[in-house]
């Protein structure tokens, strides 16, 4: 069976944990190659679950996925459906973000989903970390996402979004 037909079908987290095992253990990349053209299968339980695999890759194999982080970024901003934005940016969030690789589109993304209260707080909180990463790196954009922070304070956040807000303020000013 191949990957796409065992992605195609209902499947469950220990499911995602041998198929995550298999991509560790594959030489060449090949199935990890064919995992992410999956992002843009016409299926959307495919998909979907193309990228709930790929949230569970090893640390291996996410190293592979930094090549990957312009098109997973492209994808994410890009996709209609709310699980794989989630899934996607999650797999982003833990690639580092680096002064000289910021996205300003990107960035601009995040800080817009963050204050969506609309979104489930899952994916707001993901955007925030998101944003932190790449905001850190310059004194006038951790400016800018202390406002968008200072802004949260006019809704009643979630506990996650609660948590996420707290850490990233405490990021910002370590001496409090």
């Amino acid at each position: 069976m191949t990957i796409r037909e065992r992605l195609a079908k209902r499947i469950h987290a220990q499911d995602i944990r041998d198929l995550a095992t298999v991509l560790a253990h594959e030489q060449g990349h090949t199935l990890l190659e064919e995992t992410c053209s999956l992002l843009t299968d016409a299926d959307k339980r495919t998909a979907d679950n193309a990228a709930w695999l790929l949230t569970h890759l090893d640390k291996e194999s996410r190293q592979w996925l930094y090549g990957k982080q312009a098109e997973l970024i492209r994808k994410a901003m890009h996709t209609g459906s709310i699980t794989q934005r989630r899934l996607i940016l999650t797999i982003l969030e833990r690639q580092p973000f680096t002064a000289d690789n910021i996205n300003t589109d990107f960035l601009d993304f995040c800080l817009e989903q963050l204050q969506r209260p609309d979104l489930p707080p899952g994916l707001r909180s993901v955007c925030a970390k998101l944003a932190w990463k790449q905001c850190r790196h310059y004194p006038e954009l951790t400016q800018e996402l202390q406002a968008v922070l200072s802004h949260l304070d006019r809704e009643e956040l979630t506990p996650a979004m609660l948590c996420v807000r707290r850490n990233i303020i405490r990021q910002l000013h370590p001496a409090r």
